[in-house]
């Protein structure tokens, strides 16, 4: 393992881990709608199953991709776990 790449795989992880409350702030009326939702976490999760199947990416665009797809879902199983939950949209 490249020490290197997994630092940056791991800070795009990162970084798209927080994009959901970038694009739907909790302070916002709009906090947890539809980038907050479980219909967004069953459409990124089905995009990111196919991602290694996808021959026209390359091998770091598949890592690339794979790094974003953790951080995102990972955030949405996070919030799901709290009180207000996910909506369904």
């Amino acid at each position: 393992i490249d020490p290197m790449k997994a630092i940056g795989l791991g800070i795009i992880g990162g970084a798209t881990a927080l994009l959901p409350d970038i694009l739907e702030p909790a302070d916002s009326h709009w906090h947890r709608k539809f980038v907050h939702s479980a219909t967004t976490f069953t459409v990124l999760g089905s995009l990111a199953t196919n991602i290694n199947e996808n021959q026209e990416l390359t091998e770091i665009q598949k890592e690339i991709l794979t790094a974003m797809s953790i951080g995102y879902l990972s955030h949405l199983i996070i919030d799901a776990g709290t009180p207000a939950g996910l909506p369904v949209i």
